[in-house]
């Protein structure tokens, strides 16, 4: 059996035994100038491997593909325009937009689906599970150098180092690298978070590195705050501790609660023998001791009240009178009269004090008489003072300073 190629068309099946004719008149066999191939030479050719030899030359790849790419068919019927795939093997998740290269293996294969190599070693090859490997072009040949880069991002990219560390360039440089068990960043970087979801606008928040072993939350100019959170359901309901510098001030806020939260006790725990000190310029003024005592041990600070903790009242009437200064500190002015030897007494009514507090009075001045004063009780709301004179008897208008020192019976 002959068969025409003229005649033939691309379902035109090879017969087992026969053969092709081709030539300017190949309708005849006997014609003249016809040509006749064995199609038991064509079987056996298809049976081999093949090579091709021809060399490339510019604008003449030695094989080529310029037919129109397939598309719009079913995930099934749409081919790649180059399909690597044994016999047997289904295929059926092909794009239907088309595929330029497909390579489809069979069931059970575990090896590779590409391999790029030079010489022989292996430099980048995607395996049966879709693992990219890039072998030994992934390792950078200097430092900022990337073995992986970006088209039109020069020097941006990743190397690799060792056999663990991965390493990101950008602008010639390696920015921070990753290992086994750590991400780390180059002594001068930052940790940045963006101002907005987009992880290229300007940065609002920066952690640095100061020096060894010292860690940084700086912005340039900006007051910065490190938060702590106890609960959290959104930015207003919440409890936190908070160290921030705002207002020219540092201050830490502890335990309080916002919107739904609760303002939560604050405890400051210390366990070294030395105590917890307070240093003022870095200077110790005050120790807390493990045994619970507070202790000056500046010879020129003190114990006291500031500025805001005190008040000042006149007497009026007599020096009978009672007078009210809800304060813990503050001077009383007595009603201007003549000094006396015999021991006279007034009510301080004051809001502060507790029956079991201790009020303690001086005198403060006194034109011309001298005076002595004591507390003679103390009751929830108030406290009484007693004074006389030591002998003068010149009419005046001492004043009397108090402190409340807070104290419990139990």
């Amino acid at each position: 059996m002959s068969v025409d190629l003229k005649a033939a068309t691309p379902d035109t099946t090879i017969p087992a035994t026969g053969a092709f004719l081709f030539g300017a008149d190949s309708q005849s066999a006997s014609a003249p100038s016809v040509y006749r191939i064995d199609t038991t030479i064509l079987q056996y050719l298809d049976s081999l491997a093949h090579t091709i030899t021809v060399n490339g030359a510019l604008s003449a790849p030695a094989t080529s593909l310029t037919g129109t790419w397939i598309t719009g068919g079913s995930a099934t019927t749409t081919k790649p325009h180059f399909l690597v795939e044994p016999s047997g093997t289904t295929s059926t998740g092909w794009s239907t937009a088309g595929t330029g290269i497909g390579v489809n293996a069979p069931s059970g294969f575990t090896g590779n689906l590409i391999d790029a190599q030079l010489n022989g070693v292996s430099k980048a090859r995607i395996d049966y599970t879709g693992t990219i490997f890039a072998g030994d072009g992934l390792s950078g040949p200097t430092t900022g150098v990337p073995g992986i880069a970006f088209n039109g991002a020069t020097g941006v990219g990743f190397r690799r180092t060792g056999t663990v560390a991965m390493i990101h360039t950008a602008s010639g440089a390696d920015i921070w690298a990753t290992g086994a068990s750590y991400i780390k960043m180059r002594s001068n970087g930052t940790f940045d978070w963006s101002s907005t979801t987009d992880p290229t606008a300007a940065s609002d928040l920066s952690l640095s590195r100061d020096a060894a072993n010292i860690l940084a939350q700086r912005n340039g100019t900006n007051a910065q705050t490190f938060r702590i959170y106890g609960t959290y359901t959104d930015a207003s309901n919440n409890e936190r501790i908070e160290l921030d510098f705002s207002s020219s001030q540092a201050v830490l806020s502890m335990g309080r609660g916002y919107g739904t939260g609760i303002n939560r006790t604050a405890n400051l725990w210390f366990f070294g023998t030395g105590g917890f000190n307070v240093q003022p310029n870095a200077t110790t003024s005050w120790t807390f001791t493990l045994a619970g005592a507070l202790l000056g041990v500046n010879g020129t600070g003190g114990l006291g009240y500031g500025t805001g903790a005190g008040g000042a009242v006149t007497q009026a009437t007599s020096r009978t009178t009672g007078v009210t200064l809800n304060k813990v500190a503050g001077a009383i002015t007595l009603f201007t009269a003549a000094g006396s030897t015999t021991a006279t007494s007034f009510t301080v009514t004051n809001s502060t004090v507790a029956a079991t507090d201790t009020i303690i009075v001086s005198v403060k001045s006194s034109t011309t008489n001298k005076y002595l004063a004591f507390v003679s009780a103390v009751a929830a709301g108030s406290f009484e003072i007693t004074f006389y004179t030591t002998g003068g008897t010149t009419s005046d208008a001492p004043v009397i300073n108090f402190s409340v020192i807070k104290a419990v019976a139990a």
